[in-house]
């Protein structure tokens, strides 16, 4: 099942949620317990949705994770902030820098990655947004401090 799901969410052009989500669902139905591989796949899809991310769904997935225990690690957390930098309505950025607090309050270990997608939310959000509340999270380091004076008001 995770094969099939990683193929629905690399399908091009758009990735192929639907068919994700109901793969999920007929795992359950057959005793297959989904894991993390199993949700950052879906939440990957989402992610890649065309024209815009499905925020919602992918949010959704994050809760569906915790209530079966299920471990989210860094991966999780980036493709939920690349989803929010995806939005519909522009960036997501208080959903954004709550997942980023969510994340490090659960000890998941933040690297580059993570923060220059949260820095990419802040530059995405009409206006630009909240790169103090990024700084006040985490002295940056230099990569993303060059990434934040190259997108963003500071």
């Amino acid at each position: 099942y995770n094969s099939l799901i990683a193929t629905c969410a690399n399908a091009k052009p758009n990735a192929r949620v639907d068919i994700g989500l109901s793969l999920l669902q007929e795992m359950e139905e057959n005793g297959i317990l989904p894991n993390t591989i199993t949700y950052n796949s879906l939440i990957s899809a989402c992610t890649k949705a065309q024209p815009y991310a499905r925020v919602d769904d992918a949010l959704g997935l994050l809760e569906k994770m915790k209530g079966e225990f299920v471990a989210a690690n860094e991966r999780t957390y980036s493709a939920l902030m690349t989803a929010c930098r995806r939005a519909e309505s522009g960036a997501r950025v208080d959903d954004a820098l709550r997942l980023w607090d969510e994340m490090k309050l659960s000890g998941i270990p933040v690297d580059t990655i993570t923060y220059n997608t949260l820095i990419a939310t802040c530059a995405n959000a009409r206006p630009v947004a909240r790169i103090d509340d990024v700084r006040a999270r985490r002295e940056l380091s230099l990569a993303s401090y060059n990434t934040s004076h190259s997108g963003c008001s500071v």
